[in-house]
């Protein structure tokens, strides 16, 4: 009796076995593996979703939102520590009143050459947010730029060029400039944003030792991308 009993008790747990591998095998018809098959359609997709994004500029360029703009509170960050090193240059010193902001930073050339790039930023003294002040301010700093008739300074002009592709209006003036007894480079860069102008001047000087027989050190050549380029990256501190 006990042995009919024992095999009572293995036939049922064997069906019982046999109906579950039945039910489990049933449920999984139709999976995909979940090793080494091919990934679906929808697994790609959250896989590109999930990819970094091409590098992009971690910093618009240009100026910054829309006029009227407030003064830039630290004009000695319109260029770079990159840009500084490139052109010779040093940390600069700031000055800042109510209608402008400016940053001068000393520059190292060839030989005992040396000089300073300054970046200026000035509103109308009528009304700081008036866009037809700055217009005109930007035309009286461009009409002294070329006036050859400085009796303290005296100015050669060489070339005026009003079509620079930087801000709203741009105008780059290179002359020499008699200052002492030295024959100075001075490249002006005028830039009108909104109701902001910027002014960016590049004067190289021969040095202290010589005399006004040495010729100034650069020609127009040497700043007529370069100045406008500086003008670019100063642009980017214009509302930001």
């Amino acid at each position: 009796m006990w042995i009919v009993i024992v095999g009572g008790v293995v036939i049922v747990i064997l069906v019982i076995a046999v109906v579950f591998m039945l039910i489990r095998g049933g449920g999984d018809e139709g999976r995909e593996p979940q090793g080494g098959g091919e990934p679906t359609q929808g697994t790609e997709e959250t896989t590109a979703s999930e990819e970094p994004p091409e590098d992009e500029e971690t910093q618009a360029a240009g100026p910054q939102g829309e006029p009227p703009y407030e003064l830039p509170q630290d004009p000695c960050a319109s260029l770079s520590e990159s840009t500084l090193a490139d052109i010779g240059g040093r940390e600069g010193s700031k000055s800042l009143t109510d209608s402008s902001s400016d940053c001068t930073y000393t520059l190292e050339g060839e030989g005992d050459q040396s000089g300073y790039v300054s970046v200026t930023y000035q509103v109308p003294y009528g009304g700081s947010d008036s866009i037809e002040g700055a217009k005109e301010r930007f035309q009286s700093s461009l009409d002294r730029a070329t006036d050859e008739s400085n009796d303290i300074i005296e100015t050669e002009v060489h070339e005026v060029d009003e079509k620079v592709d930087v801000g709203e209006e741009a105008a780059l003036v290179f002359s020499t400039q008699k200052i002492l007894r030295t024959n100075d480079s001075v490249a002006t860069l005028l830039v009108r944003q909104g109701n902001i102008v910027m002014t960016v001047d590049y004067t190289m000087t021969p040095g202290y030792q010589a005399d006004e027989s040495e010729p100034a050190p650069l020609k127009y050549d040497d700043v007529k991308d370069l100045v406008p380029e500086l003008g670019e990256e100063a642009l980017g501190q214009i509302g930001a």
